[in-house]
Formats: C-alpha cells, structure tokens, sequence
C-alpha cells in the first residue's frame, strides 16, 4: 500500500510525492505506520466527467462477505517518471478516520447521480428524467 501526498502547485506544475510504509508487515495489518517519502513525480489530472452521469467507476468485490460496491471516478492521474524526493521531504503518519456527515454527503450525492433511490433525496438529474 503506497499514497500519493504532499501535492504541491509551487513550480506551476504540480508535484508530488510517494510515500511507502516504513515496515511492510506493519502497515498491512492495518497498524498505524510511519510512511516515508520514495519519490518525487510531476503529476496530471485529466477530467473523466462531463455534464452527463458518471461512466467510469471502480468496482470493489469482497468476496468474503458477498458484498460488491462501485465508486465513481471523475479524473484520472498521471505521474511522470519519478524523480528523486526533495532533501526536506519528511516522514509522514497515515492514519484511517471515521467519514464525517459531509463525507457521506458528498459520497451520496455522487452516487445519487446514477442510483434511482438517492436522485429523489438529492434531486439530482436522474429524478428530473425518470
């Protein structure tokens, strides 16, 4: 598990790091861990979306508990070759934190954009043409 952080628009493009656990084994039993800073990468956002519904999505399937889930996606990212990290690049904690009232706001009212169910509760466009 890696994370792109430390977005940064100074250059007048943007950069970014990556950031890789400290201790693999740690971090993949879900622990809190320390990440450090592996690279360095310009990075490119290209919209997916256009005024209609959502077309691209990642699919989530948890075989375990029988569950499938979809998340709308509105940009792809590119990063370019990776460069070194900044010499004051520091350490970085990631840890998980419980959606708050907004999160679930604005993950609904994506999702409300193709699911007949939440358009009637956010009136989004599938209600006005269902």
């Amino acid at each position: 598990r890696a994370f792109v952080a430390d977005v940064d628009r100074d250059t007048g493009r943007t950069e970014c790091h990556l950031l890789v656990p400290s201790d693999v084994a740690k971090s993949s039993s879900g622990e809190t861990t320390l990440f450090d800073v592996s690279q360095r990468y310009d990075l490119d956002v290209f919209p997916l979306k256009d005024d209609g519904p959502h077309v691209n999505f990642v699919v989530m399937i948890d075989e375990d508990n029988g569950v499938v889930t979809y998340h709308p996606i509105n940009s792809r990212v590119q990063l370019s070759t990776g460069k070194p990290a900044k010499k004051k690049a520091r350490a970085t904690m990631v840890e998980r934190r419980a959606m708050g009232e907004e999160d679930v706001r604005e993950m609904e009212m994506r999702v409300a954009e193709i699911d007949e169910d939440l358009s009637g509760k956010y009136g989004t466009l599938l209600d006005e043409e269902g």
